[in-house]
């Protein structure tokens, strides 16, 4: 793995510190009109995201299996009685799943980092090997959300982040 795609991801997760610092824990769940996915659904599809992409790399998965259905590809932007997920166990699988994904990666033998990666969806696209998609997962797919939260958090009155 690239040291540049790790160095990005470190750039990313700082930038996810600042937006969930002062996060109105009491809206999270709230979807404003038009705009897709509500805050917790965000934080429960980055760590099922982060989670994956260590299991990719041989490791056992830590979140609830509840979670990969609930925030997974094709799952509902209404989250189903959000009383039962905590935002906070959420913010911890990130915080400590990528620097975990960012060790496992930079230490992957070339051989498995060549293989075809198993998300279906992605087959018919640029991302060929577990490779690719590991630094999808590192980099343009964290990005992608961090956007989404971003404008979400700004949508409850929040300040720019700088």
């Amino acid at each position: 793995m690239h040291p540049t795609i790790l160095t990005l991801n470190q750039f990313l997760l700082g930038y996810f510190d600042s937006l969930v610092k002062d996060l109105p824990m009491e809206k999270l769940a709230e979807r404003p009109a038009g705009t897709g996915h509500s805050c917790l659904w965000l934080l429960g599809h980055i760590a099922i995201s982060v989670d994956f992409g260590n299991k990719v790399l041989g490791q056992e998965t830590v979140c609830p299996a509840r979670w990969f259905v609930a925030f997974g590809p094709g799952s509902s932007d209404d989250v189903k009685n959000p009383e039962k997920y905590d935002a906070a166990d959420m913010i911890d699988i990130i915080r400590t799943g990528y620097p975990k994904l960012q060790e496992l990666a930079l230490a992957a033998d070339e051989s498995l980092l060549a293989e075809p990666h198993p998300v279906e969806m992605l087959q018919n696209t640029a991302l060929k090997t577990k490779g690719d998609l590991l630094g999808h997962l590192l980099t343009t797919h964290l990005s992608l959300h961090l956007g989404q939260l971003s404008y979400w958090r700004r949508l409850q009155g929040k300040e720019p982040i700088v």
